[in-house]
């Protein structure tokens, strides 16, 4: 659980000092926002940091029935994101960041692509839920 604390009447969260920040929002893979209808989860990891290992966040990678262009929209309809701030969206490249109005300090992103097989291709999404700066984990 996130650490509440009072200093000097201030009320204040600190994410940082919580062994597993995840935890207190239902673990990985993270439910704490939301998926196309029909999408299903290929893949998953947690995403950890310093020592001793901590859970700050949660990245998936899933399949979806739909296009790019429709699994991107989806985020872009603000009703299908409750609770969920766009930081930003680059309908070009289909990314877009996401803050929880909620948990301070957790933040989503996702991106959506094509994979291409022989005969066909699949619609991707991926989406990483974390307590963390989102560009930490980027490789």
């Amino acid at each position: 659980m996130p650490i509440l604390g009072v200093v000097s009447g201030v009320t204040y969260l600190s994410v940082a000092t919580d062994a597993q920040p995840m935890a207190s929002i239902g673990g990985c893979p993270s439910t704490a926002f939301p998926l196309p209808a029909g999408s299903t989860v290929d893949e998953q990891a947690g995403l950890v940091s310093d020592w001793p290992p901590h859970t700050l966040g949660c990245w998936t990678a899933n399949s979806e029935i739909g296009t790019e262009a429709a699994a991107f929209a989806f985020y872009m309809e603000p009703s299908n994101t409750p609770g969920w701030a766009v930081v930003y969206a680059y309908p070009q490249t289909r990314a877009a960041r996401f803050s929880s109005v909620t948990h301070r300090g957790l933040f989503a992103d996702v991106s959506v692509d094509s994979v291409h097989l022989i005969g066909h291709s699949k619609t991707r999404l991926d989406l990483s839920v974390c307590f963390c700066n989102p560009d930490r984990f980027v490789g």
